[in-house]
């Protein structure tokens, strides 16, 4: 006779499974998936624009502020979030004084590649990105404390505000969502190795729900 436990486990797998499958952070419809991973702006329109009379700012700036320079031109609905790979072309200038201090054309034609949330490039990249569609130009203005800080990093002096219009070329590749729903109050952060005890909710891309441990009020312990 099959143990009533393992059979309960094999439930709640499955179901993490299933989970896993519909999750629209993780593994989204094939048909977006395609679109995705064909599409790739083949030319760049940001490497033709003039360099001359870039805007500058007279004032400090408080905050990220992001404009779309120019909206995507490919048909997309599929926006960056955090944890996508991303590969972008980008032009980068002194707030006070519009003097150019990096530009990814004049290294690589094919621009670079980070992941977002990853700490790969400077914060108010890692906000100011999030939302674009591919073949999308926008500007991104970032306050100091966004950027390079108080430190000097090689022609950007200290305390400096940025701006960089960048182009996204390509999500090279979807990461998974995840959305803190409430902060956890504990002290001790899980790590690999440990064993711990969930509740989860597992529901499809429609919302409908096909498993629950609150139902039965049983939580699914594992290790990490």
């Amino acid at each position: 006779m099959i143990n009533k436990n393992f059979i309960g486990f094999l439930i709640v797998i499955f179901g993490f499974a299933l989970l896993l499958t519909y999750n629209p952070g993780a593994i989204y419809n094939k048909k977006a998936e395609a679109e995705n991973n064909n599409l790739q702006a083949k030319e760049s329109r940001l490497k033709p624009m003039s360099q001359d009379n870039l805007p500058i700012l007279t004032e400090k700036l408080n905050d990220l502020q992001t404009e779309i320079i120019q909206p995507t031109n490919l048909s997309t609905n599929i926006a960056v979030r955090k944890s996508d790979t991303l590969r972008v072309h980008y032009r980068g200038w002194l707030a006070s004084t519009g003097i150019v201090f990096d530009d990814s054309f004049l290294s690589t034609d094919e621009g670079i590649t980070f992941t977002v949330g990853n700490n790969e490039v400077i914060k108010g990249w890692e906000q100011g990105v999030v939302g674009m569609k591919t073949g999308e130009i926008r500007r991104i203005k970032i306050p100091s404390n966004l950027g390079y800080g108080s430190q000097a990093v090689s022609t950007i002096p200290a305390d400096s505000d940025l701006i960089f219009d960048v182009e996204l070329m390509e999500i090279v590749k979807r990461g998974v969502a995840i959305d803190i729903v409430k902060e956890g109050s504990g002290t001790i952060q899980a790590s690999v190795g440990d064993i711990i005890k969930v509740h989860y909710v597992g529901t499809l891309r429609d919302g409908t729900q096909f498993d629950s441990s609150r139902e039965v009020n049983k939580p699914f312990e594992f290790t990490l």
